[in-house]
């Protein structure tokens, strides 16, 4: 979970990191596991970062 919230680290390079073959499938499961999209979390996660 921590490289989906590196910028630099794009979400097709975290969905083969981790194992999925396509975006897609990472991206169905990743909402089935969490409630959210990989981009929402990436978007939320940066805004926690940045009010710490």
């Amino acid at each position: 979970m921590r490289a989906i919230a590196v910028p630099h680290i794009s979400l097709h390079e975290v969905a083969l990191a981790t194992g999925f073959c396509d975006d897609r499938t990472f991206r169905k499961h990743f909402l089935r596991w969490t409630g959210v999209t990989p981009r929402a979390y990436r978007s939320s996660s940066g805004e926690k970062t940045r009010h710490r």
